[in-house]
């Protein structure tokens, strides 16, 4: 199963948000992608998820495995909800 969520990130992003935000996708056991202005960024990879330090706006998350629909939402609510405890 795959899917995909559109998320938008009314703050900049932190590297608090990035940490928990990696972590988060390091538990679940699907494939997590990051696409930000037609790049693609591994969500568990913290290096790779550094090319969001400081960006706002329109991100998408997708997932790809046996849990990408709690995937999807666990990371949308991930952004909604940490985001604006780690401004």
């Amino acid at each position: 199963m795959s899917g995909e969520r559109t998320v938008y990130l009314t703050e900049k992003v932190t590297l608090v948000f990035l940490m928990d935000f990696v972590r988060a996708a390091n538990n679940l056991s699907s494939y997590v992608l990051v696409e930000k202005e037609g790049t693609k960024l591994n969500a568990k990879s913290l290096l790779s998820m550094s090319a969001l330090k400081g960006y706002s706006g329109k991100i998408s998350i997708i997932a790809s495995g046996v849990d990408s629909k709690e995937a999807l939402e666990i990371l949308r609510n991930h952004c909604s909800t940490a985001h604006r405890r780690s401004v």
